[in-house]
C-alpha cells in the first residue's frame, strides 16, 4: 500500500499517521511493521519517529498481529495477599509481565498465572488478553495490584482509576540525595521513541504528579529511600519525574540508574507499597505490602 504525503500530515510522525489509517491495529504493532522494514519514506528504512514532509512517498506491506491466547500457567509465581468475592489482592514480584502483548508473547506473565487459579476473570474486563486486569506495574516493578474476579467490580474500579481516586503509594531507593527533602514534581510525561521523557506541560499534554517525602538518607551510599505518591498515571511516570530531577531510582537501566558500590542489586528499587480504593460497598479499602528486604 502507497500513500503520498500531503501538507495535513507534514510534520506528523509515521506510526501516528499509519495508526490513523490503520485504526484496528495498535501502535506498538505498527511500530514492530516500521522496525523490520514493511514501512519506507521514499524508498528507505526510517525510525519508528521520522517525522513526515510533504511529498513523502510511504510504502506499507501491513500484516495482521498474531491472535494472541491467554492460557492458564500454573508455574507463573506470585503471591496473593488477600481475596473476596469481587477482587484478588497479589504481590507481582520484580521481573513478571503483567499480561501478554505483541511485544511480549509468552504466557508466562500474571495474567496466565491468575487464570489458572482463578479461572472466572478469564470473562472478566475489556480485553480477554487482560483478564481482570484494571491497572498494571512496569515489568521490573514489584509490589501491590488489584484484579476484578466481576464485571461489577472491573467497571466499578474502573471508574476510580478514570476519576484518579484510587490511592497508590509506592516505595523508591533513588540515587543521591532530594532536594527539597519533600515535594511535588509536575513535569508533563511524554514519549520520546522506546522512552518517555518530562517536559514543561503544553498545551493539550494532560497532568503528570507524583509526590515524595524523603523516610531515610545513606549518606555512605550517597542513596536515598522515599515514600511516593502518584495522583496521575503515567507510563513510567515515577521513574521518568525522578531521573528529571536528577534522582533516577537504583537499578533503572532504562533511565540511567547505575550501579552504587555496596549495595548490590539486579532489579529496579521500585516497589508498589500500597493501594487503596472502594469495594462494590463503597468502603474504603487499603492494602499493604512491605517492600521486599533488598530495599535496605
Amino acid at each position: 500500500m502507497r500513500f503520498t504525503i500531503t501538507s495535513e500530515h507534514t510534520k506528523m510522525r509515521l506510526d501516528k499517521f499509519l495508526k490513523e489509517h490503520f485504526p484496528d491495529l495498535s501502535r506498538a504493532h505498527l511500530q514492530k511493521l516500521i522496525e523490520a522494514g514493511q514501512v519506507t519514506a521514499n524508498g528507505k528504512r526510517v525510525a519508528v519517529h521520522h517525522f513526515l514532509k510533504e511529498g513523502d512517498e510511504v510504502e506499507a506491506t501491513i500484516e495482521a498481529p498474531t491472535e494472541l491466547r491467554v492460557i492458564p500457567n500454573s508455574e507463573v509465581k506470585f503471591d496473593v495477599v488477600h481475596k473476596e468475592d469481587s477482587f484478588i489482592i497479589v504481590n507481582k514480584p520484580a521481573g513478571l509481565v503483567v499480561h501478554q502483548s505483541e511485544a511480549h508473547k509468552e504466557p508466562d506473565t500474571l495474567a496466565n498465572g491468575l487464570l489458572a487459579y482463578f479461572p472466572e476473570i478469564a470473562k472478566v474486563g475489556d480485553d480477554p488478553i487482560r483478564p481482570g486486569i484494571v491497572h498494571r506495574l512496569d515489568a521490573d516493578v514489584s509490589g501491590t495490584m488489584v484484579v476484578a474476579r466481576t464485571h461489577d467490580m472491573f467497571d466499578h474500579l474502573k471508574s476510580q482509576f478514570k476519576k484518579h481516586e484510587v490511592e497508590k503509594e509506592y516505595v523508591a531507593l533513588t540515587h543521591g540525595k532530594i532536594s527539597p527533602p519533600s515535594g511535588t514534581i509536575e513535569f508533563t510525561v511524554a514519549r520520546k521513541g522506546a522512552k518517555m521523557i518530562a517536559r514543561p506541560k503544553q498545551e493539550g499534554d494532560k497532568k503528570s504528579i507524583t509526590e515524595y517525602e524523603t523516610i531515610e538518607t545513606f549518606k555512605n551510599l550517597n542513596m536515598a529511600k522515599l515514600r511516593i505518591n502518584t495522583r496521575t498515571g503515567r507510563t513510567h511516570q515515577i521513574r521518568v519525574h525522578l531521573f528529571a530531577k536528577g534522582n533516577p531510582i537504583v537499578g533503572d537501566k532504562l533511565y540511567q540508574g547505575v550501579r552504587i558500590q555496596g549495595l548490590e542489586t539486579s532489579r529496579l528499587m521500585l516497589h508498589a507499597r500500597k493501594i487503596a480504593f472502594k469495594d462494590l460497598d463503597d468502603k474504603w479499602r487499603e492494602f499493604i505490602v512491605k517492600p521486599p528486604p533488598e530495599f535496605v
